[in-house]
């Protein structure tokens, strides 16, 4: 009996054993990746390519959904007889720790002939390493394959103003000075502030300035004060029209005289009159004049001449009495001459160019013509006869 019993013991666990490499052998799915390439978008990304190989399906369909530890319940998988625990997923890092995402768009139908084989194939795209986890509960471990960057690295290429951080490109939330941030992009200014200027993309403070205003604190900006000479009008430099007194306008500038007017030195770059005079010459009224010594004038006494057209002048007879007045034998032209006739009469004229002056008398009365002139020294007198015929003689002089 103890022999039968352990006979009878032997042969099911011979049984066991060749049933559990039966049920072991059915419904296996393994996993594989080909070698990864960069994606064409040149983001950093890459792409790898997954191979899942069915076999002994017996021509039914498992449906694995998407996820860890998850039943076959679905009504379109056709094996009832799978009620375990199958395993359909994407993890990143170690086979078992899922910290991804699950779904990559792997397949969840799995299918074959009954004595062949068949294979699903699926492309990801990603950026760091992922491993594909599949398995389903007639097998005793899942089969897993992991997609690796290429060995040459997928940096990506970002766009202008975009920062590659981590691995993948961010568009900027903050930009350079000068730039402003339009759609996420840095862009350059195309105007710039008053006084600044736009060079290569950016607004610089100026290096000049137009003409007229100055550079102050990197802005151009009209002038408080001018250089040298020039003078402020309008807001801007301008050349003098005038100069301060004692300098001369040469070439738009105010610049000391290097000649003086007539009566005036050069004394500390200015015309200045004279405080002394070269010898031989005078200061007179702030001019240097040369020194001349004039006598002093000589004065003459006036000679008054009277003369007659007859030897005597008598009464009752009209005769002519041409004065001739001289100084130093000079005649003396404008000079006032006045006759006095006997009985008070009296006639004023002046001399003429030549220094003489007629009159036409006619006495009524015997006496004496008295001439008088401021010219002369004495008065001439001419006395007058009583009337008769006059003798033809010499005209008689008189000189005063």
């Amino acid at each position: 009996m103890v022999n039968k019993r352990l006979i009878g013991s032997m042969i099911a666990a011979f049984s066991l054993v060749l049933a559990f490499p039966a049920l072991a052998s059915a419904h296996i799915l393994s996993v594989s990746v080909g070698p990864s390439q960069c994606a064409p978008s040149g983001n950093g990304e890459y792409t790898a390519t997954f191979t899942i190989t069915e076999t002994a399906f017996g021509g039914t369909t498992e449906d694995i959904p998407v996820g860890q530890n998850v039943k076959e319940v679905l009504a379109s998988s056709s094996d009832k007889g799978n009620t375990g625990f199958n395993q359909n997923y994407f993890t990143t890092g170690a086979v078992g720790t899922q910290t991804g995402q699950a779904n990559l768009g792997q397949p969840t139908l799995f299918s074959s002939p009954s004595n062949s084989s068949a294979q699903l194939t699926f492309t990801i795209t990603t950026s760091v390493p992922e491993t594909y986890v599949l398995g389903n509960s007639y097998m005793r471990t899942p089969s897993s394959a992991t997609a690796t960057a290429p060995k040459s690295g997928c940096t990506p290429t970002c766009p202008t103003g975009d920062t590659l951080v981590n691995g993948k490109c961010v568009p900027p939330t903050s930009c350079p000075a000068g730039e402003t941030l339009t759609g996420g992009v840095c862009v350059p200014p195309t105007s710039c502030p008053n006084g600044q200027t736009l060079v290569n993309g950016q607004c610089v403070p100026p290096t000049s300035c137009p003409n007229g205003q100055v550079l102050s604190g990197g802005q151009c900006v009209p002038p408080t004060n001018c250089p040298g000479d020039q003078v402020l009008s309008g807001g801007k430099c301008v050349p003098p029209t005038t100069c301060p007194s004692g300098q001369v306008l040469s070439g738009g500038q105010c610049v000391p005289p290097t000649s003086c007017p007539s009566g005036q030195v050069l004394a500390g770059g200015q015309c200045v009159p004279p405080t002394a005079c070269p010898a031989g010459e005078t200061l007179t009224g702030n001019v240097c004049a040369t020194t001349t010594f004039a006598p002093p004038p000589k004065t003459f006494p006036g000679v008054c001449r009277a003369s007659t057209m007859g030897y005597k002048v008598r009464a009752g007879q009209i005769d002519t009495i041409v004065v001739a007045v001289t100084r130093h034998g000079a005649a003396v032209s404008g000079a006032k001459v006045k006759i006095t006739l006997p009985g008070g009469k009296t006639v004023s004229r002046s001399t003429a160019k030549n220094g003489k002056v007629t009159f036409t008398v006619e006495p009524t009365r015997s006496g004496t013509i008295v001439v008088r002139s401021p010219s002369c020294k004495e008065m001439v007198k001419v006395k007058v006869f009583a009337a008769k015929a006059a003798t033809a003689v010499r005209s008689p002089s008189f000189t005063g």
